[in-house]
């Protein structure tokens, strides 16, 4: 089975996690090879593996070598603020030789930065615990550079110590504002002081505990063997044995869980998502952005999430079906609450397939979302996504839809399969993409079929995070001139596809030699480029109207992505054929000049690129000057938020539906009727969406054109 999806990093609570593939399973306690060994066999299987089936493995020299050391160096002390520049001169030894330890099988480096690593944070957890007794004064105008990946180690332990009070300091004044109510104050309160250094030595209690709890090496490790497979390039990675990828269970769109995605903050845990369709969402008790401060184990015992792994926060949180979580919650400024929610199995409705019709000046609109290439829940040999998005077309098509606009907007990829399967539905049996392997070129043609569901005006909308099978899809609707695509400056970049394999060794179990497992690899063995032989790899696809650069803060394309594979195109037999029925020329050239003097939409770009600068500026920790800092962002993040508003009167949306069947029938159930509803009274609000319908009704009132 072969992916197109770009890979982000999620902790679900409900093993609802982002990918597609095996995960291996922890050793038996029978195998006689010991922890050393097994490491030993990993980075040599792994060596192995990436130089015998990437699609354009690196040479394993100096380069490489320097480019590893950099890369797990920089991952375990991002803000080199752990180990002495004496330590990194000790481990200077091995950065010209990691090639020659990876072929042999060594980890003589990883053991070596392991053991200092371990012994500095010992020392940094006495200096937290002691200085977190005393309270901090916010009177002096002190200026802390947050961002430190570039600056140098630090010579001496005081030296390094100063660095870790002056963050210290900044933590507590995070959470001194957090909990304040009387900003006007130029005084501290030393009540809420006090609170604010218990808060964040709570939060760095559970960070020494994850820093060593017994499993902690094997997570180093694999850190250690990730800075090998992602050397190769961003996609390709690798899974400890004991460790779960996150993969096949947001593509078949089910899980259980209570449906909450877990964001893991610096020092805290916080709901980062409610799933619609979860009970975290029917029940209403918990809000996005809730600190989680507590868990109720399986004893009944409340347990600090400062003394718990994210790891064992998400599996406290999941659990048998039918049986309830308790959780200790707080809001930022807001008192703390117990909540207590009921497990069950999720199909996340928010991760399907649906539509909606747009009522604007006399003409009828599809709209049609689709969050994610994802498979068929019960046979993935069966149409997935496609048949749902074929399902969708003909409730539009029965209310008689003059054009569609297809939301493609922050779906990472899934399924080649299934985004070939789209194809039939909007264009004739056409060329798609192209897959390139190592020794040949395969092309992914469309399905035959008697006639596409929609033929008439279409308008793709895509934005930064719209990545690999949805860069097939609008790329081709580009390519075949089957409609037009709007959105930011580019989508994603990402122009490569992976697979997942095991790695191991098999025994002899008649001899009583059980096999071994080196856990699993995900991992790029193709390109893909667009019918054309143009690629999306760092390119992406760029739309033919810009709304803005960015419609997303601080999103990530993969061209700002470390060891990133080069652009290169293929040759192809004959141009794609052209599906185009007007001139989509002066379309562009108006949708573009009204984009451009919409006053609203370069407000947001500006005032993202502030917010931005802001979030990696130093920060000034008196107290007022920072108060001032805080407020400017919570009001750039206000003024962005609305201004991706329309006016209240907005777009008129209503619900798609079969003319042809009895409206109760297709009747939803109370629940997912109200969610439906919220969804399109937030789609009546969105600015972007409004941009891509009036280019549509300026599709449908152009003249056809001769062929």
């Amino acid at each position: 089975m072969v992916y197109f999806q770009h890979s982000r990093a999620a902790l679900m609570a409900g093993c609802m996690l982002l990918g597609a593939g095996l995960s291996g399973q922890a050793q038996s306690k029978k195998d006689t090879i010991s922890a050393d060994g097994l490491r030993k066999g990993i980075v040599k299987a792994v060596a192995q593996k990436l130089q015998k089936s990437h699609f354009a493995p690196k040479a394993f020299d100096d380069k490489f070598s320097t480019e590893i050391w950099d890369s797990f160096l920089r991952n375990l002390d991002g803000r080199r603020n752990v180990f002495l520049a004496g330590d990194i001169e000790k481990l200077n030894k091995y950065r010209l030789l990691l090639d020659d330890e990876i072929n042999e099988g060594s980890i003589a480096f990883f053991d070596e930065a392991w053991k200092i690593y371990s012994r500095r944070l010992l020392e940094a957890k006495a200096l937290v615990e002691k200085s977190l007794q005393q309270p901090f004064s916010f009177t002096s105008k002190e200026v802390l550079e947050t961002e430190r990946k570039d600056s140098p180690y630090p010579t001496t332990i005081a030296e390094r110590d100063k660095i870790w009070y002056a963050f210290l300091k900044y933590a507590v004044l995070r959470a001194y504002t957090d909990l304040e109510t009387n900003t006007g104050s130029a005084t501290i309160d030393p009540v809420l002081e006090k609170k604010a250094r218990e808060n964040v030595a709570a939060q760095y209690r559970r960070f020494f505990i994850t820093q060593q709890k017994e499993t902690a090496v094997n997570e180093k490790f694999a850190m250690y063997v990730n800075a090998i497979a992602l050397n190769m390039d961003p996609h390709t990675t690798y899974t400890f044995p004991t460790m779960k990828d996150p993969v096949r269970a947001q593509l078949s769109g089910q899980y259980f869980g209570i449906g909450m995605e877990l964001g893991i903050g610096e020092m805290d845990v916080f709901v980062k998502r409610l799933v619609p369709g979860g009970s975290a969402y029917k029940s209403g008790l918990l809000k996005e952005n809730d600190r989680i401060l507590a868990v109720i184990d399986n004893k009944g015992k409340m347990v600090p999430t400062a003394d718990l792994d994210p790891n064992d926060i998400s599996s406290m949180i999941r659990g048998e079906e039918g049986t309830s979580v308790t959780m200790l919650v707080m809001q930022p400024g807001s008192p703390e609450r117990t909540v207590t929610i009921p497990r069950e199995k999720i199909s996340e409705i928010a991760n399907k397939a649906k539509s909606a019709v747009i009522n604007q000046n006399g003409k009828k609109i599809g709209y049609l979302y689709l969050p994610l290439f994802y498979l068929n829940s019960g046979n993935e040999q069966l149409p997935g996504c496609s048949a749902d998005v074929a399902a969708e077309l003909d409730k539009l098509r029965d209310q008689e839809v003059e054009g569609i606009v297809f939301d493609l907007r922050g779906n990472g990829g899934g399924s080649l399969t299934e985004v070939v399967r789209m194809g039939a539905s909007f264009m004739p049996a056409t060329p798609m993409s192209l897959l390139r392997s190592r020794d040949k070129v395969d092309v992914y043609t469309s399905p035959v079929v008697n006639a596409p569901k929609f033929q008439g005006p279409l308008v793709v909308l895509v934005d930064e995070g719209s990545a690999s099978a949805s860069e097939i899809f609008a790329a081709a609707i580009q390519d075949h001139q089957r409609g037009l695509v709007i959105g930011t400056s580019s989508s994603f970049g990402k122009g490569t596809a992976q697979t997942m394999t095991n790695i191991g060794k098999m025994g002899d179990p008649a001899n009583g030699i059980p096999d071994i497992n080196y856990g699993s690899m995900r991992i790029t063995l193709q390109k893909f480029y667009r019918a054309s032989g143009a690629t999306t790899q760092l390119q992406g696809v760029k739309p033919d109207v810009v709304l803005a650069d960015r419609l997303v803060l601080n999103s990530v394309r993969e061209i700002e992505m470390p060891a990133a594979m080069a652009v290169d195109t293929l040759a192809v037999d004959k141009a794609p054929e052209k599906f185009n029925t007007i001139d989509y020329a002066p379309l562009i050239n108006k949708a573009q000049q009204r984009a451009m003097e919409n006053s609203t939409l370069q407000m947001i770009g500006k005032n993202m690129s502030r917010l931005q600068y802001l979030q990696k500026a130093p920060v000034n920790m008196e107290l007022g000057s920072y108060r001032k800092l805080k407020q400017e962002m919570k009001d750039l993040e206000q003024q962005i938020a609305k201004a991706k508003e329309l006016p209240s009167s907005g777009m008129q949306l209503s619900a798609s539906f079969y003319t042809n069947i009895n409206p109760a029938l297709q009747k939803k159930d109370e629940y997912q009727e109200k969610l439906y509803n919220n969804w399109l009274e937030s789609l009546s609000k969105d600015l972007f969406l409004s941009e891509a319908v009036q280019l549509v009704q300026d599709m449908i009132k152009a003249p056809q054109i001769k062929k």
